[in-house]
């Protein structure tokens, strides 16, 4: 098994642990081969490697962001790249949402007890065409969240901060000094090839999982296997309406807002005539339009055993 570790996760905790967690994880898998990421997009390839290698497992130590990076060395033309393959997930980082979902204890002190677990569970992947920073249209699968709007904003705050009080702080204090600066934009929004919604709105949301942000719940009747995507709208609300709404987004409440629409479908199309930024998994990864659709019952991950 080859697991694929950030040693800049937690704020480069876990490369500061990491020998005395490697030992014991040695004595539980035999044939576990570790290796770090060098930079932004080096877990997709080292994940690919060892999957067209012959490796069935491969897993990835941090957050959802390496995640990502993980899920996208595993795929190739909307299949795995091995049908076989399988993840595992040793979540830490700022964002550790997916994991959340998923009921995946964060913490290295958990990772003897995830990789113990001899339990998989099938769950969806998101597919995405999106417009990168130079224009041109690319293909990314994601996980958990994609998100256009102000969540675009958010992230990119989020990941040029230093994070010195941790992930759910630093999600905060991004999301609110986007609040009074972020300007609600004009976006289109087809489910399932038909209108959905169309307007000034804050954001756009289209959830495999229920979590983003650190926590936040802002789909919360989203299951990661039921084939569907869940598509959350915040419409033209006001910084004030925003702060205001911040309780309910953490418990899940927020659905019931008047400025909030809600709806499942197995597709997306979101468009604007401005520039809005699109996140996906807690990394930017362009601007609309973007469209998104979902991959049912693609990807086997380890889970706690029952």
């Amino acid at each position: 098994m080859r697991l694929v570790v950030n040693p800049l996760a937690a704020g480069g905790r876990v490369g500061r642990v990491w020998p005395s967690v490697e030992r014991g994880l040695k004595e539980l898998v035999s044939d576990l081969e570790v290796v770090f990421t060098q930079g932004p997009g080096t877990a997709t390839t080292l994940v690919r490697e060892a999957i067209r290698s012959g490796g069935r497992d491969v897993g990835i130590v941090g957050g959802d962001g390496s995640v990502n990076e993980a899920l996208n060395g595993m795929m190739e033309g909307d299949a795995l790249v091995d049908a076989s393959a399988r993840l595992t997930i040793l979540p830490v980082g700022s964002g550790t949402d997916y994991a959340r979902t998923l009921g995946l204890p964060r913490g290295l002190e958990h990772a003897h007890e995830i990789l113990a677990s001899p339990r998989f569970r099938r769950v969806d992947v998101g597919r995405c065409e999106s417009t990168n920073s130079q224009g041109d249209l690319q293909t990314r699968y994601f996980a958990n969240i994609l998100e256009a709007g102000s969540g675009g904003e958010v992230v990119d705050r989020v990941n040029r901060s230093s994070k010195p009080f941790g992930g759910r702080v630093a999600f905060f204090m991004a999301i609110v000094a986007t609040l009074f600066t972020y300007r609600n934009r004009s976006i289109r929004v087809e489910v399932d090839d038909e209108p959905f919604a169309e307007g000034r709105m804050n954001g756009v949301i289209v959830a495999n999982g229920q979590y983003f942000g650190s926590g936040l719940q802002p789909a919360p009747e989203a299951r990661l296997d039921d084939g569907l995507l869940d598509v959350v709208v915040f419409g033209d609300v006001s910084p004030p309406e925003a702060l205001a709404s911040m309780g309910k987004l953490r418990t899940g409440e927020h659905l019931a807002h008047p400025k909030v629409s809600h709806t499942q479908g197995r597709s997306l199309v979101a468009t604007s005539d401005e520039e809005v930024l699109a996140e996906m998994d807690g990394e930017r990864v362009g601007t609309l339009p973007m469209q998104a659709r979902l991959l049912p019952g693609l990807l086997s991950v380890r889970v706690l055993a029952a």
